[in-house]
């Protein structure tokens, strides 16, 4: 048993007392500060944001000139919204103007094929591009990648099949804003409506031009250029996606965030995963979990959801405990998370699946097509694949089905013609159910006006019009 003399008491005066700056701090004036913007981080109502900034800027007079210059940031943001808005209007207006002529001029029989597609051309790229309302409409006037026969490549064809811009290409994408992404010899570039190879064929990988910006790729790292071949925003990251609505989705050492055309980081590189605007909104992830948030990168709907798909049509389907429903741009449920599962609304209507069979609802909820099918696709140029009984065909929004359900197989219809696979072989059949490019082929799957076929063993390409490019 030990003594008290053993014992090695601690010397209290061995203690040095630090004196630290905490008195300094009003932590309750820091307190009201940290809510406020916590608060500004989740309320999606901008009128309560700035109700709580200016009442917070006579509550704590130490922060007034923070608080009133966010108050004056937020209304600046409420004003240029309106103005946006009413260019917005504007421009739909000026659209409906320039379409009413163009219908007209589409009808003439002195306008030739090809200054018709050219119209049609300049148009799209004036008004939203393939986001254009009449855009299902005019596709058939498009300037469509073709085959040349007597180049044996991929050329430019207008309406009608004739041919615009002669074959040189091993492939070719539709116009975007003006100019086309073309692939020659394993390397990317473009070319404008003349024919011209406006910006070199030099990339390992390119995308089509997206609100004045091109992503590309080079030694394994992606940017962008602008039409001018000007490289703006270096090639320094490991995935980059087509700028939209302003900011272009970017991944760095398997992180994701987003830029401005000017190359600048506006939602830090944060996020395990994420997807690209889309009216407004982007879903992101982060711990397993997604949600959405704005172009300043601030969480509109929380991170809980398993799974989480781009908004469309104002709704966005999301999952959770393995069912799916949808939710608004608030965040609130609209339509209950009970389906195994749901696509986009698409058109107005959205495919949907309970118990293995497949129908679709509207926006309110409302089964409009009955789910009763074994398959279906979603509503594409008016119509949707269906499969019953282990055939395909094809239906309209009313339910009713247009196109017989005969085939072995079927895909969603694309610049007005759909695949159908029937005895083993493939083709392409019109909105009628004609049978457009023969049900010959081994593999087929058509992309940008082109479909990539098999035939024998060989691969190649067939245009709108059938005509077949083989390489050698």
């Amino acid at each position: 048993m030990l003594s008290l003399q053993e014992i090695n008491q601690p010397e209290i005066s061995s203690i040095s007392e630090t004196e630290l700056d905490f008195n300094k701090i009003d932590i309750d004036k820091l307190s009201k500060y940290d809510e406020i913007v916590k608060f500004e981080k989740n309320e999606t109502d901008i009128n309560k944001i700035i109700q709580r900034w200016e009442s917070f800027s006579n509550e704590v007079p130490e922060y007034r000139d923070i608080a009133l210059k966010r108050v004056q940031e937020w209304k600046d943001y409420i004003i240029n919204q309106k103005k946006y808005e009413e260019a917005l209007e504007k421009k739909k207006k000026s659209m409906e103007e320039d379409y009413a002529k163009l219908d007209k001029l589409l009808k003439m029989d002195i306008i030739s094929a090809k200054d018709k597609s050219i119209f049609v051309e300049n148009f799209l790229e004036a008004y939203y591009n393939r986001n254009n309302k009449y855009y299902n409409e005019l596709v058939y006037y498009r300037i469509f990648p073709c085959v040349d026969y007597n180049k044996n490549k991929i050329g430019f064809c207008a309406y009608g099949g004739s041919i615009v811009m002669e074959g040189k290409y091993d492939f070719a994408w539709f116009f975007s804003e003006g100019l086309a992404l073309v692939y020659l010899n394993g390397k990317y570039g473009f070319i404008d409506k003349s024919g011209r190879e406006v910006i070199p064929l030099k990339y390992d990988d390119a995308w089509s031009f997206s609100e004045g910006l091109a992503a590309i790729e080079l030694n394994g790292k992606r940017g962008f250029i602008d039409k001018s071949g000007r490289e703006v925003i270096p090639l320094k990251y490991d995935d980059a996606k087509s700028f939209s609505e302003g900011l272009a989705l970017v991944e760095l050492n398997n992180k994701y965030g987003f830029i401005d055309k000017s190359g600048r980081e506006i939602i830090p590189l944060k996020y395990d995963d994420a997807r690209s605007f889309s009216e407004g909104l982007a879903q992101v992830k982060l711990n397993n979990k997604w949600g959405f948030v704005d172009k300043s990168g601030r969480k509109i709907i929380p991170l809980k959801y398993d799974w989480a798909e781009s908004f469309s049509e104002g709704l966005a389907q999301v999952k959770l405990n393995n069912k799916l429903g949808f939710i608004d741009k608030s965040g609130r449920e609209i339509i209950p998370l009970k389906y195994d599962y749901a696509g986009s609304f698409s058109e107005g209507l959205a495919l949907v699946e309970l118990n293995d069979k497949y129908g679709f609802i509207d926006k309110s909820g409302k089964e409009i097509i009955p789910l009763k099918y074994d398959y279906a696709g979603s509503f594409s140029e008016g119509l949707a694949q269906v499969k019953l009984n282990d055939k395909y065909g094809f239906i309209d929004k009313s339910g009713r089905e247009v196109i017989p359900l005969k085939y072995d197989d079927a895909g969603s219809f694309s610049e007005g013609l759909a695949q159908v696979v029937l005895n083993g072989y493939c083709g392409f059949i019109d909105k009628s159910g004609k049978e457009v490019i023969p049900l010959k082929y081994d593999k087929a799957i058509f992309f940008e006006g082109l479909a990539r076929v098999e035939l024998n063993g060989k691969q190649g390409y067939v245009d709108h019009f059938g005509r077949e490019y083989f390489p050698d």
